[in-house]
């Protein structure tokens, strides 16, 4: 499902670009600290962002936030 070996520039790239995957991928960085410090709001904000994009997956993690 989602690659967790991309270098964190190339998903933040494509994330900003629209990709609603990358957004969520990069969400998830945030929200678990992986290969970056943690921040649960700008996590929060990419997988808002991949959900609102019709992503299921974002939809489900935005619910579990909640």
């Amino acid at each position: 499902m989602l690659k967790r070996n991309k270098p964190v520039e190339k998903v933040r790239a494509r994330a900003e670009r629209g990709s609603d995957v990358d957004q969520f991928a990069l969400g998830l960085m945030y929200l678990n600290g992986d290969d970056m410090p943690a921040d649960p709001i700008v996590g929060a904000q990419w997988v808002r962002r991949a959900a609102g994009n019709g992503l299921a997956d974002a939809q489900f993690k935005m619910g579990s936030l909640y």
